[in-house]
């Protein structure tokens, strides 16, 4: 073999002008091309042929510097074998090297503006500031055969291959890189302004400060992948695949992300102002810090995601899923939440002045809001139609809503107020018969039974739980015949709800002792119902329950008109056989 010294620029560019069958005779007489089957299938004694390995081939190529600086332009390098080959600074504006092996090839600072690399191979290459403008590698409609690449994610087809290549402050502006694989590549610091990465392969790539602006990358894949403080400004981004890709500081301002798959996405301070995340995939992603002004949210996929500090001023979240959400000190301020589902979502110190909570499902909230005054719970799709109606509380928003346009609603909310019955009480399983008996009266009568039963109840904190219930009653029977029935939660409800009260006990039971003081302090509380069975009881029911219940919640009301200060007194406490 000559040395690197003995093969000159001149003799190489005459050998490369010949085509690729004689560049590859020549990289053979040169001993510059490995020669496994030519070794092993000579006669062992022939020893004229060296056996050269792919490690030999390699090390022997990129000591040659002939082809540094070389003007190349135009040339036709077609499935030219050029690995490992040292261009460093060579014009290649225009050459065609469409199916050229360019594996590990150094065209660092190369000019390859316009050239045709449909087909090559580029795996591991080093394209370091090198100028890729208007290159042309494939399109779609030309794929037919298998990817050369060992990225077993790559798209089928005769794309060119950029896996593991350092393309470090590359110039790719305007190229045509559709369906290319650029797995594992590396493009820190690169112009990507307007290029085309249509379906093209990204994932574990290094973006990092790259130049995106117009870019259009329409379903390409870019799993894993880092963007920190990239620019993808105005980025064409649908459908594409951006699964805990990392997009830390980016610039994603009227990004085009509709129906993308981000979750898992680091987004955290990236700037996505005017962005559209129409039907986006953001489950588990953090956008902490974020701006999200006047994004389009809409049908968005928010579960568990992470908005904390994020700014989502002016913008539409409607019919987005937000269950499990972190809104902690986001500010929303006049943002359209309409039908948007809010559960366990965190608001703590959030910010929701003037939304449009129009429809919204909200369900254990966690945290408070920092502010949210001015909510329009009418649909202002049609202003002209419907009033805009406002409240300031999140979770009364969803209530009024429905009180105000659902008739059912306000029918059933009437039903409750004015035939709600609270049952309160221990119903063993062997006492169960009782309350069903007492919930099938009261149906039968046309009233609304409610049951809380203490026996199924294991927590401990379910006072406020009564309160509400009682709340919404219109009178209630409470079962005292256990001596371990409630007394905590009657004395914790009796005082706050002035509705008649009738106690009910089994004959030959006593009530527990601070009763006697509820029912001596508090008017509503009527003297114990005793009843020794089932049948006695509900023979009973009318008078010795209903009746008497209508009576004190008369008493009652007159007594909110024209206070009395008589004191009502009755020292026997009735029967069940005094109303038969």
């Amino acid at each position: 073999m000559k040395s690197e010294n003995e093969i000159t620029p001149i003799e190489l560019l005459e050998v490369l002008k010949k085509g690729a069958q004689v560049w590859g005779e020549w990289l053979k007489k040169n001993a510059l091309t490995e020669n496994f089957d030519d070794y092993f299938n000579s006669n062992f004694l022939d020893s004229d042929i060296e056996y050269i390995s792919e490690k030999d081939m390699m090390e022997r190529r990129v000591k040659i510097n002939g082809l540094c600086k070389l003007d190349l332009s135009g040339f036709d390098l077609q499935e030219f074998d050029l690995r490992f080959f040292n261009l460093k600074g060579a014009n290649l504006e225009g050459a065609n090297l469409s199916n050229a092996n360019l594996e590990g090839v150094t065209l660092e600072k190369a000019n390859l503006k316009e050239a045709n690399l449909k087909g090559a191979i580029l795996k591991k290459a080093n394209l370091k500031e090198a100028n890729l403008e208007r290159v042309n590698p494939t399109s779609v409609s030309e794929l037919d055969e298998p990817l050369f690449s060992e990225n077993p994610r790559s798209n089928p087809g005769k794309a060119a291959d950029f896996s593991a290549a350092n393309l470090e402050g590359a110039n790719l502006s305007h190229a045509n890189l559709e369906g290319v694989n650029l797995y594992e590549a590396i493009l820190t610091e690169a112009i990507l302004t307007e290029v085309t990465l249509i379906e093209a392969v990204l994932d574990l790539g290094d973006f990092t400060k790259a130049n995106l602006l117009n870019a259009n990358l329409c379903k390409a894949s870019m799993g894993y992948a880092n963007f920190t403080e990239a620019n993808l400004h105005k980025a064409y981004l649908p459908y594409s695949s951006l699964f805990n890709v990392n997009l830390k500081g980016a610039n994603l301002q009227e990004v085009d992300l509709q129906e993308a798959n981000l979750s898992g996405a680091n987004l955290s301070g990236a700037n996505l102002e005017k962005a559209n995340l129409e039907k986006t995939n953001l489950e588990k992603a953090n956008l902490e810090g974020a701006n999200l002004t006047q994004v389009a949210l809409t049908q968005a996929i928010l579960l568990s995601a992470n908005f904390s500090g994020a700014t989502i001023r002016n913008s539409i979240l409607a019919y987005t899923i937000m269950i499990d959400t972190n809104l902690s000190s986001a500010d929303l301020t006049n943002s359209i939440l309409t039908g948007s589902n809010f559960t366990y979502t965190k608001i703590e110190n959030a910010i929701f002045d003037g939304c449009n909570v129009y429809g919204i499902s909200v369900w254990d909230l966690i945290g408070e809001p920092a502010s949210q005054n001015n909510l329009v719970i009418t649909n202002q799709q049609e202003p002209n139609v419907n009033p805009i109606i406002t409240v300031d509380d999140i979770e009364v928003a969803q209530f009024i809503y429905l009180m105000l346009n659902n008739t059912k609603i306000r029918k059933i909310l009437t039903t409750i107020t004015g035939k709600g019955v609270l049952i309160l009480g221990r119903f063993s399983p062997e006492r169960k018969k009782i309350l069903d008996a007492i919930r099938n009266k009261l149906r039968e009568l046309d009233y609304v039974p409610m049951m809380f039963d203490f026996e199924q109840v294991e927590s401990r904190d379910y006072t406020e739980t009564i309160q509400i219930l009682a709340g919404m009653s219109r009178f209630v029977i409470a079962d005292i015949t256990s001596p371990k029935s409630s007394p905590l939660e009657l004395q914790a409800t009796v005082p706050n709800f002035k509705i008649p009260l009738i106690p009910i006990i089994q004959e030959d039971e006593q009530a527990f002792a601070m009763f006697s003081d509820l029912k001596g302090k508090y008017k509503w509380v009527l003297e114990e119902l005793k009843y020794t069975s089932e049948v006695d009881l509900i023979k009973a029911f009318q008078k010795g329950i209903i009746d008497r219940a209508i009576e004190k919640e008369k008493e009652l009301f007159k007594e909110k008109e024209k206070p009395k200060f008589d004191k009502d007194v009755k020292d026997n406490r009735p029967s069940t056989s005094d109303y038969f």
